[in-house]
């Protein structure tokens, strides 16, 4: 086996000396072998940048276990090195840094290998997945075996991860659309190297793992989401049984202060499960951009799209300025009777709707693209929007209430921010049960409007946190930002976690801004760590320690 010799990183791990970052690059190279092993520029360039408003963050290199038990031992010499190690599944996390740290000279610990599905239940309708497993992938293979199972793909990627995007508390678009929610049962390898199993795979043996997530004593599985205490390695996933039926509501609204109206009208329906998906009331820009060419003509792109051109572009795809998917799932008669009851509703309350007529809008690519989400396909429409104008996108996304003038207050809010600094506004609601996500997308041109860029997202992110909003996630550039917006006792209470469990702190540094705290004076000198327990040997009778 070739171990390579590094003489001369172009990054290195902050306080990391060349000689001692060789040394733990020949170690990772004995664990995983040398072609999954990579130090080269060329080989680095997907993890150092993403579409992202800030300039490539550079790793030290890439390492690429293939198994949990390589992960622990890379774990245990990571921990002996001091070596920062930046862990990802699929690496689809596009517009909130995809593959990148948030420090420079990371070594990335790709997971991608591992991909096995490991089990599918029918008759109990859960998967268990590696980190590697797509949405894809999934999807495909239950379709190979004609199982009646539906999977919760995210809008944008069918090459992203179950596992990555539930530890990252992504959201789909089925009643499962809340992925954490219906996740059950996780292994992680420990940043010691130790394997923890939650809820009831804390028993040896455990028959109900992935189908009761609470087990005995505390749940924790939380604790490892949207944070660098761990490494996720399997995860139970539970699926949607196919329904006998199921009936799609499509709506354009044309006026955008009709906003406030929609999302009152859509809680009691949301809070009483009657229209049990995620609904997702679009900006007709944030459709257009998916699949429209953007018009370089009128605006040079300097100034906002034309109000008259977004009108015009949307009547020709049967959109309008906010449009409104939702869907009804159960027996046929159940989904004729709830869609009749949703749609005399709209028709009394709102208006100001057009209800689309399913076949001819399945016509429009936008209309069909939600349809898909909604029905567990993956699809890839979304991804238009990354070269809609420059190739930059950063996702915005804070929590609103599910109230309609709460929807109106966050339009005035971020429509004047995006003008200011020269951005259209770009974005929808998303309803789910009491809450609605205001995903938000900045598209700039890169590289030159990066730093106007960053300037927007930064005034957007204080301007929802002042008000009493808070994103749900952020990009790399700014999870510490955020994360300092937070109260001091909940930032605490994080970093001491992260100091009992990662000491070194080698897992993710900076992760949705967890690091370890400063270190804390005693007596006369200065102490990271509490002393660690006395063996029970040196334990004296009565429960006393020998000194």
């Amino acid at each position: 086996m070739a171990i390579p010799v590094l003489t001369r990183p172009a990054v290195l791990p902050k306080g990391v000396s060349p000689r001692t970052f060789s040394r733990a690059i020949r170690e990772f190279t004995r664990i995983v072998g040398d072609r999954n092993v990579s130090v080269s520029s060329a080989e680095l360039v997907p993890y150092a940048h993403d579409v992202i408003m800030i300039p490539p963050i550079w790793p030290s290199a890439v390492v690429r276990p293939g198994s949990v038990e390589e992960i622990q031992r890379v774990v245990r010499v990571a921990n002996a090195l001091r070596i920062p190690l930046w862990p990802l599944s699929t690496g689809k996390n596009i517009a909130y840094g995809r593959m990148m740290a948030v420090d420079g000279g990371n070594v990335i610990l790709d997971l991608g290998r591992m991909n096995r599905i490991l089990e599918i239940n029918e008759p109990l309708a859960y998967a268990v997945v590696e980190p590697g497993v797509t949405y894809a992938q999934l999807y495909k293979h239950l379709r190979e075996r004609n199982l009646p199972l539906w999977l919760d793909p995210p809008a944008t990627a069918p090459g992203a991860g179950p596992l990555g995007n539930t530890v990252e508390r992504g959201v789909g678009y089925t009643p499962y659309g809340e992925h954490f929610l219906f996740s059950c049962g996780m292994e992680i390898v420990l940043p010691d190297g130790r394997l923890l199993r939650t809820g009831s795979g804390a028993l040896p043996g455990s028959r109900t793992w992935h189908i009761f997530k609470w087990g005995f004593g505390p749940y924790l599985d939380g604790l490892f989401t949207a944070s660098n205490y761990g490494i996720v390695t399997k995860l139970g996933i539970w699926l949607m049984p196919e329904p006998p039926a199921y009936q799609p509501i499509l709506m354009t609204f044309p006026n955008e202060d009709d906003i406030g109206a929609i999302m009152d009208f859509l809680r009691p329906l949301k809070i009483t499960h009657l229209l049990p998906s995620a609904v997702v009331v679009a900006h007709a820009l944030l459709a257009l951009a998916a699949e429209a060419d953007y018009p370089w003509h009128l605006t040079g792109g300097t100034r906002p799209v034309p109000e008259d051109w977004v009108r015009a572009e949307a009547a020709k795809r049967m959109l309008d300025t906010w449009n409104v998917a939702g869907c009804v799932y159960g027996s046929p008669a159940v989904v004729a009777e709830v869609a009749a009851t949703v749609r005399r509703k709209v028709a009394a309350e709102l208006p100001h709707a057009r209800v689309l007529d399913l076949d001819e809008a399945l016509q429009s690519p936008y209309w069909d693209h939600k349809v898909r989400n909604m029905t567990g396909v993956p699809s890839m429409i979304e991804y238009g929007r990354l070269s809609w104008r420059g190739g930059g996108n950063a996702f915005v996304a804070p929590v609103v209430p599910l109230y309609g003038a709460e929807a109106a207050k966050h339009m005035e809010i971020a429509r004047p921010l995006f003008q200011k600094y020269g951005f259209d506004y770009i974005g929808e609601f998303i309803a789910a049960s009491r809450d609605q996500h205001h995903v938000m997308m900045l598209l700039h041109k890169q590289p030159e409007e990066m730093d106007r860029a960053r300037r927007c997202y930064r005034e957007l992110t204080d301007a929802f946190c002042d008000q009493g909003y808070l994103p749900y996630r952020t990009n790399v550039a700014f999870m510490e930002h955020t994360m300092s917006r937070l109260d001091p006792v909940f930032q605490d209470v994080c970093m001491r976690i992260k100091e009992a469990l990662d000491p070194n702190g080698i897992l993710a540094p900076g992760k949705n801004g967890i690091r370890l705290p400063p270190p804390r004076r005693s007596g006369r000198t200065l102490t990271r760590r509490a002393r660690r327990p006395a063996s029970r040997k040196s334990r004296r009778p009565g429960g006393g320690r020998s000194r």
